[in-house]
């Protein structure tokens, strides 16, 4: 018995195998045009739903998910900073980067010098693929996470069911490309070769967030770790759905608060939460100031964080 993927477009509203099942989608096509096309995002916002990271990470935002919080941070930045304040915005663990643009957008136009960096640990795939066909998709560490060769598409990083044990068999034979390829920033349209090898990038940032960095100098897309500080501070940051204390236990997440808290100039803002996606959606949200070089409350969204006691608490480095 096996189960077959999902390797074309044409394909993906077919998710299901005849016993209920859901088949693979291949990472390979999140691979858009800059611009993109609307079926090129109808599919990127399609398969992007599904990738799962070998840690475990999953990438679940959407249009809009911010937009409430958006709002009450801009009223609170413009209270905050002149309107012809150079200030630097950095949003970290932005996934697809989607809510980042939609953020970026607006208060660039309020704020005409500030600029606005967009971060997360993992921006792009690389896609191996040899003489024979046989294609391999890698985080940018070397992992390994799928084998496409049509019509198979195989989870390399986490089991497949026990009822496909074709497919089993396929993932268990320790798959190796020849190199882990050094992109120039994302996207980065150039291919590499090693032979039997011929890299290519895969980025998982939103077609829309691609396409504003292209087009508006102040928005850029940069490989950031949130839990090391900034090398010089920032004006604005955020982190909303990131320190999920349920994922990194509460001590890691202290970790990120403080490189968080060594990351703000004094006087900056800093937005922490998360979005409950039980029932209605809410943003549960604490919104600081840095002062004395600690955090004070001065707005919430919802309940509030749920590290809101250790943000408090957390002081910076320096």
């Amino acid at each position: 018995m096996f189960k077959t993927g999902i390797w074309r477009p044409q394909d993906l509203p077919r998710r299901k195998t005849f016993f209920g099942t859901l088949r693979t989608p291949a990472y390979t096509l999140l691979r858009t045009s800059v611009p993109a096309s609307p079926d090129e995002i109808s599919r990127f916002e399609a398969v992007i739903k599904t990738v799962w990271l070998s840690f475990g990470s999953c990438r679940t935002t959407y249009p809009g998910r911010l937009a409430e919080v958006d709002r009450t941070v801009d009223a609170l930045a413009v209270a905050a900073f002149p309107p012809d304040a150079t200030i630097e915005i950095c949003d970290w663990g932005v996934s697809d980067a989607l809510v980042s643009f939609e953020w970026a957008e607006p208060i660039l136009g309020r704020f005409p010098n500030a600029r606005f960096t967009a971060s997360d640990l993992i921006l792009w795939f690389t896609e191996a693929r040899n003489e024979s066909g046989e294609t391999l998709v890698f985080e940018p560490d070397g992992t390994p996470l799928q084998y496409i060769r049509p019509p198979f598409v195989v989870s390399l990083a986490h089991p497949e069911q026990w009822i496909y044990p074709l497919n089993r068999l396929v993932a268990r034979r320790g798959w190796q490309a020849a190199a882990v390829v050094q992109w120039n920033g994302v996207p980065d349209p150039q291919p590499a070769f090693h032979a039997p090898w011929t890299f290519r990038q895969i980025p998982l940032i939103h077609p829309s967030a691609l396409d504003f960095a292209a087009r508006q100098p102040r928005f850029r897309i940069s490989l950031h770790d949130a839990f090391t500080p900034l090398a010089a501070p920032c004006h604005i940051l955020r982190t909303m759905n990131l320190l999920n204390p349920a994922v990194f236990g509460r001590d890691k997440a202290a970790q990120g608060l403080r490189a968080a808290a060594d990351s703000i100039a004094e006087g900056g803002l800093y937005i922490l939460g998360r979005t409950d996606e039980s029932q209605a959606r809410t943003n549960n949200v604490s919104i600081f100031r840095k002062t004395g070089g600690g955090f004070s409350v001065i707005a919430r969204l919802g309940r509030g964080s749920e590290l809101e006691d250790l943000a408090l608490s957390a002081i910076p480095a320096t």
